[in-house]
């Protein structure tokens, strides 16, 4: 059974990856031994396998295209069979439509103003892939990014340490020749490279301020910020103020290489089981955990100054690290 071939297809459907590793193994349950057998299928055992009803329609999306089923000759029909043609549209490149995509600004949630003794309370169960995102991100404010910027960085060193987690289980492989020709779409553009968590990770220049390169492509901030709206909910604000108050206690020599923002991660990061067992699973993010890290930096006398309060406006003023460009 193909199932890395599976897996990237259900991916490459817009399905993340925490639903895609359950579905895989239902479809196998179906008798899916590889990519071309989801097709296969057919409406009715499709929909018995794929009980998630967003999954389905993407799946149906990728298979059928947006419009429904595709006629002999390449139109799209509707349920009816009827075939819909559509209008002539002005010529936009996808290079520029994700470029506007990715220059516009998310708005920076509030911290939240719970004390420390109640924010020690709070416990979510989450993947670990949204507490990387948001704890990069408040490690990259420290940086001078503003809000839009870090977490498109966040959202690229997650993404990183999946693949790098995926290739060693075997269930992901790098495409870096389709990442390179993504990345000449926008070579125009000015560059900087900033180093996160021990990796160098590419930015680019928008109107709208540095935006990370993930997949060989620009990462727009509007997405991650409906990703982390979604991943921690009422829960967004509470984790914030207790990750920001840990990454404000960073030494400052030391967030310029984000070493120590990587082995504190690993010491707050949900807990999940081993291998193949733990991939795209959720386990529990105790903020007491953090609290209690920043207090162990806070005794070692070697805070880093960043200050801890959030101001909620990062994602209305344009971002200073973009001082140096390439």
């Amino acid at each position: 059974m193909d199932v890395q071939g599976i897996l990237r297809w259900l991916v490459d459907a817009k399905i993340p990856v925490g639903k895609a590793m359950p579905l895989v193994s239902a479809l196998a349950a179906a008798g899916v031994r590889d990519s071309d057998g989801i097709a296969s299928l057919g409406e009715d055992r499709l929909a018995d396998t794929v009980t998630d009803k967003p999954s389905l329609r993407k799946i149906r999306a990728k298979i059928f295209g947006k419009g429904g089923k595709r006629s002999a000759g390449g139109s799209a029909s509707n349920e009816s069979g009827s075939t819909t043609s559509k209008r002539a549209r002005p010529s936009v490149s996808g290079a520029d439509k994700t470029l506007a995509a990715a220059a516009e600004r998310a708005p920076e949630p509030p911290c939240s103003s719970l004390s420390d003794e109640q924010l020690a309370q709070v416990e979510i169960k989450i993947n670990r892939s949204p507490v990387m995102v948001l704890w990069a991100a408040e490690v990259a404010q420290r940086l001078s990014f503003d809000w839009s910027e870090a977490i498109t960085l966040g959202r690229a060193v997650a993404d990183w340490l999946a693949l790098k987690k995926g290739e060693h289980l075997g269930l992901l492989e790098a495409d870096e020749e389709a990442e390179r020709a993504a990345m000449e779409e926008t070579d125009d553009l000015p560059t900087r490279t900033v180093e996160m968590m021990g990796q160098d990770f590419t930015l680019r220049r928008t109107e709208g301020g540095w935006r990370a390169i993930s997949k060989g492509k620009v990462v727009p901030a509007k997405r991650v910020h409906t990703f982390l709206c979604k991943a921690y909910g009422v829960n967004l604000g509470p984790a914030r103020a207790s990750l920001r108050a840990l990454a404000a206690e960073i030494p400052q020599r030391h967030v310029e290489t984000s070493i120590r923002a990587m082995v504190l991660y690993e010491s707050f990061r949900p807990a999940v089981a081993r291998g193949k067992a733990g991939w795209g699973q959720s386990g529990m993010f105790r903020l007491a955990t953090v609290l209690k890290l920043r207090d162990e930096l806070v005794r070692e006398g070697v805070g880093g100054g960043g200050g801890g309060a959030c101001d909620g406006d990062g994602g209305d003023r344009q971002g200073q690290a973009g001082a140096s460009s390439s």
